[in-house]
């Protein structure tokens, strides 16, 4: 669960960073900079200075570009791309082959990195697996799954579960942590295999998980004082509508975790703007569930405590469970559907739960 609240804060920083640039410029600024919406999934693209794809559905690129290129796509493919620059994106599904840049940096679900993919500096955060079988001068990968095919011809870092190297990779210094030992396509050592040439550091996720229990217990209390300071009053009201309909409160905030997505990929049609905030808004209140839950779930169970000390003592526990390997995933589900549930009926107020008990009185 670590990795995924990584890749989130990876896809909303990298949202951040592409945004705010982008606004920056018109279709054509004169120096060769592009704006472009993304409503045809094939574009050629010549641009003198930087092309900016903020809104990509399926997008897919080839041409030169003589600055960056930097975007938000559901599914991003580039075949056939020359970049002076570098490439910086956040995409669900990712396919890149015969592609040279200076830097490749972006935060994807499944990645494809094929042959004819060139760079100086790679840097993959991913949800999935990763299949790497370019060329690159140094590599980072985070990831679920890695398989390595290509050339690293300075060093590498790769954290995953399972990495797995071809018969034609080459590395020359690689460091690999995970909690299964990297072996080749054929189940041999990979270890053996590049003598010397490959680290394995063995990661024990119940010791990693511990160890940053210092880190979370921190966190909690520092975002329970805040969330308290800031938003007492909301998360009284939420506490009040969490304890009447506790399941139908939960649902909606379910339904709402899995429609904005939805919703936000529509509104890229509509509105690059529009559709950009609605996507960090979402993002940022994934980061704050935990604290917001917290406090909530702290006010129902000790509804006579002192209103700090409650969310410190539930938010807390809350955090050092999320944390946890096997149950972390199940107790930050509950927190984003206690979150997003009191947003939605305080969005939707006519199917707010205490307004229909009124009725029913």
């Amino acid at each position: 669960m670590k990795r995924f609240f990584a890749f989130l804060f990876c896809f909303v920083l990298l949202s951040a960073l592409v945004s705010v640039p982008a606004l920056a410029y018109t279709a054509d600024d004169g120096a060769g900079n592009l704006t472009e919406t993304g409503k045809d999934p094939d574009t050629t693209v010549n641009a003198e200075g930087d092309y900016i794809n903020i809104t990509g559905l399926e997008t897919k690129i080839n041409g030169t570009v003589g600055g960056d290129v930097l975007g938000i796509f559901t599914t991003f493919t580039a075949d056939g791309l020359e970049v002076g620059g570098s490439m910086r994106f956040v995409a669900a599904q990712t396919e890149i082959k015969n592609v040279t840049c200076r830097n490749l940096t972006f935060a994807s679900a499944d990645v494809d990195i094929g042959e004819g993919v060139n760079a100086r500096a790679v840097v993959i955060w991913a949800m999935g697996k990763v299949e790497f079988s370019g060329v690159c001068d140094t590599l980072e990968i985070h990831a679920s799954e890695v398989v390595i095919k290509g050339e690293i011809k300075n060093s590498a870092k790769i954290y995953a579960d399972s990495v797995k190297f071809g018969s034609d990779a080459s590395v020359k210094d690689i460091t690999v942590k995970s909690a299964g030992k990297p072996v080749m396509a054929n189940g041999n050592d990979a270890v053996k295999h590049f003598d010397g040439a490959l680290v394995w550091e063995q990661v024990n996720i119940w010791k990693e998980a511990f160890m940053d229990l210092p880190r979370v217990i921190i966190y909690a209390l520092a975002g329970a004082v805040i969330i308290q300071l800031v938003f007492s009053k909301s998360t009284r009201a939420a506490s009040a509508l969490f304890k009447e309909h506790p399941i139908r409160f939960s649902l909606s905030g379910l339904f709402l975790l899995l429609s904005v997505p939805g919703f936000a990929m529509f509104m890229l049609m509509l509105s690059t703007e529009i559709s950009t905030a609605l996507t960090l808004v979402y993002f940022a209140f994934i980061e704050v569930s935990q604290l917001f839950a917290g406090s909530v779930i702290g006010a129902r169970v000790f509804p006579t405590m002192n209103r700090f000390l409650s969310a410190i003592i539930a938010t807390t526990t809350i955090a050092i469970l999320a944390s946890l390997p096997l149950v972390g995933g199940v107790v930050s589900l509950i927190c984003l559907m206690v979150a997003f549930g009191y947003f939605s009926v305080t969005v939707f107020p006519k199917r707010a739960p205490r307004q229909e008990t009124e009725i029913q009185q």
